[in-house]
């Protein structure tokens, strides 16, 4: 009689071995093993920190603390007293190894605070005359990592308004409209990644590898853009018959080689050599003649 249970990591229903078998597998077990064991230790953290908290309650404040200690008193991180040191709200003493609060200053503060202020809302829009690396991205459909390298390289002036970056947007239009200019301006025609897959049935991998070796000119926008003739003329002179060159693959599903052997043949032969993007690429009569029997068998 089989037992069919469902596994308690991951939700799939296996065969149970025993009524008391939970995982499907040794891996969702020790999944789970180290998942529990972890609750176990933040529990016990969350626990040692509330006694500890009950024990400075109970017994009497000091009056000279650590930052730590201060944090947990007014109930914030200890990072936030750090800041509150740097920005001058709470004094402090640093000492070597241990950085000193005294109790005293820490309720002057809540005795001589402002009154409260409510915050600006946070809006969308940039300030006048500002822009984001979001904003450019989408208006010159360009990659939000492209265009920060670009804002940045060129040293664009910017400001921090609630912790977010604003670009001068005269100064950054200028740099990226600079940079479209500069991407081969001499080429007019381009394909997406989509077209080059739908007009040569190829997958999103093969077309990004079939562009990186052969080094295929392109522009850096969102999808890419890609050179439609050099794309055209490399996959022309592929499935041209009559093309008078080898490449690496070719020789080798002709000859059935090795790369090191077809490469062997290069430099023993002294064979002449083209690059093409990162393909070699070498006349075919050179190489049949060097290399090949008059059957057409390698040597």
């Amino acid at each position: 009689m089989e037992i069919r249970r469902v596994c308690e990591w991951c939700g799939k229903e296996f065969t149970a071995q025993t009524v008391k078998t939970q995982y499907c597998s040794k891996l969702c077990n020790n999944r789970a093993y180290k998942h529990r064991k972890r609750q176990e230790c933040i529990e016990l953290t969350i626990c040692n920190s509330r006694k500890k908290l009950e024990e400075i309650r109970e017994n009497q404040i000091p009056e000279i603390m650590t930052a730590g200690l201060a944090a947990m008193y007014i109930g914030v991180h200890i990072r936030t007293i750090y800041r509150y040191m740097q920005l001058g709200i709470l004094k402090c003493v640093q000492l070597p190894g241990k950085t000193l609060v005294r109790k005293s200053d820490i309720d002057t503060i809540f005795d001589n605070s402002p009154e409260y202020r409510p915050r600006d809302r946070i809006t969308s829009d940039s300030p006048q005359g500002y822009t984001t690396v979001r904003l450019c991205s989408e208006k010159y459909k360009m990659p939000f990592p492209t265009v920060y390298k670009y804002l940045k390289e060129n040293n664009v002036p910017f400001k921090i308004v609630r912790n977010k970056h604003y670009y001068s947007r005269t100064d950054a239009e200028r740099v990226l409209d600079r940079k479209l200019a500069q991407e081969h301006p001499e080429i007019t025609e381009w394909y997406t990644l989509k077209e080059i897959m739908d007009k040569y049935g190829m997958t999103e991998s093969a077309v990004l590898t079939f562009i990186y070796e052969h080094g295929i000119p392109r522009k850096r926008r969102k999808g890419g853009l890609y050179s439609k003739s050099h794309v055209d003329e490399i996959k022309r002179r592929k499935m041209d018959p009559n093309d008078e060159y080898y490449s690496v693959q070719d020789c080798m599903l002709k000859y059935n080689l090795t790369r090191d052997q077809v490469y062997h043949f290069l430099r023993y032969y002294k064979i002449e050599r083209i690059q093409s993007g990162r393909c070699v690429r070498f006349r075919k009569e050179d190489f049949d003649r060097h290399c090949s029997d008059p059957d057409g068998s390698i040597l």
